[in-house]
């Protein structure tokens, strides 16, 4: 309200030397001394003299708590009793040249008696004001209760006809799903009396996969001699130990091999070696099995190589894998080296006249922790 913020701002000007000043005096200016008495009142003292008045103002937060004071709870008594003492001096009209702390005060008690003047008539209306608040927060209180309540009701309806569309929904899938199985049961039964006609091919294919599980083995040993022995010499060198000596030594050992065993067979297939040719692979069994030393040795490879044949493959076939061609004389090619075996990129060693001992380990694929690479070499 104005009135009270006026009395604020009567504070505002003081500061704490002002008062201290005050209470310096042993006997005040008379009008200083009233309206110091007139604070006490306001305060609430009951002795009211200069000595208690003095006491009051001793007090370091005095201003502030003038500021904090609850204005609302000064009585009519003490109302009277601040109008009664002011009107004992007759100076009060000349304190602004008297004293500045005693005309701030002044302008404060001043100030609040106007205020609660005011208050004295507003109070009966903001009491009114409160009663008709609390009639509407009753009234709306009842009012929210009665639309729960019918929110209520509608979600319990709104869930009833939530409940019966989606059984009507399910009554629709299921008799849709009733009728595909009663379709699917008839394709079954057709498809059962279409493919018993395939029982005795599939049964004749089981007997074939019984009898390659029991010749595994043997399968396994030629393939597994094969790519460890077998790349140094030539095809028939090859055609001899393997499909000669080796093949009569396990059937005298009686371990069991298929009879018609191909190298091609076990250790490629027809996709394969279709890709191979596209890649510029010739189609001669030699061939091939070099591609199968190649591509499945357990080191990799160092190919003569005086028609490019080998040469060529590789480069069809690893172009798409940017492959890196070098030599021993280049000065950075351990860099190269180094690279490969860290990101698994291929490298072609062309043209050679000697195998340096230090790639000896990726050679051999004795490389643990990195990716797959691959690596060729070629003398011309």
């Amino acid at each position: 309200m104005p009135a009270l913020l006026a009395a604020k701002a009567a504070l505002g000007e003081l500061e704490k030397a002002d008062i201290t000043e005050i209470r310096s005096f042993a006997t005040p200016p008379e009008p200083v001394q009233v309206i110091c008495e007139c604070v006490a009142i306001l305060r609430g003292i009951r002795e009211i003299f200069w000595k208690t008045a003095k006491g009051m103002m001793a007090d370091s937060n005095f201003l502030n708590r003038l500021r904090e004071m609850d204005c609302n709870a000064i009585t009519a008594k003490q109302q009277a009793a601040v109008r009664a003492h002011m009107k004992t001096s007759k100076k009060l009209e000349e304190m602004q040249t008297i004293s500045k702390a005693g005309f701030g005060l002044l302008k404060f008690v001043e100030a609040v008696l106007g205020y609660c003047v005011v208050y004295k008539e507003v109070k009966p209306k903001q009491e009114r004001v409160a009663a008709l608040e609390k009639e509407y927060n009753t009234a709306k209180k009842y009012l929210d209760n009665i639309n729960k309540e019918l929110q209520r009701i509608e979600n319990t309806l709104k869930g009833l006809n939530d409940s019966y569309v989606e059984a009507m929904r399910e009554h629709q899938i299921l008799q849709e799903e009733t009728e595909i199985m009663q379709r699917r049961l008839i394709a079954a039964d057709k498809l059962i009396t279409g493919l018993s006609s395939e029982n005795k091919r599939w049964s004749e294919d089981l007997k074939k996969l019984h009898i390659e599980q029991e010749q595994i083995i043997g399968n396994c040993l030629l393939s597994a001699g094969f790519l460890t022995y077998a790349a140094p010499f030539s095809f028939e060198f090859r055609y001899q130990m393997i499909y000669k000596d080796w093949m009569t030594k396990i059937y005298k050992l009686r371990i069991p091999f298929t009879k018609s065993y191909r190298i091609e067979n076990q250790l490629a297939d027809d996709v394969k070696i279709s890709k191979w040719n596209s890649e510029e692979l010739p189609p001669d069994e030699l061939s091939v099995q070099n591609g199968i030393l190649t591509t499945r040795a357990s080191r990799f490879p160092v190919c003569i190589d005086p028609q490019q044949q080998a040469l060529n493959w590789i480069k069809k076939s690893e172009e798409k894998n940017n492959l890196k061609i070098l030599s021993f004389n280049d000065a950075d090619f351990l860099k190269f080296v180094e690279m490969a075996i860290k990101y698994g990129s291929p490298i072609l060693f062309q043209d050679i006249e000697y195998v340096d001992p230090v790639i000896d380990n990726a050679l051999e694929k004795n490389i643990k922790g990195y990716r797959q690479i691959t690596v060729g070499i070629f003398y011309s």
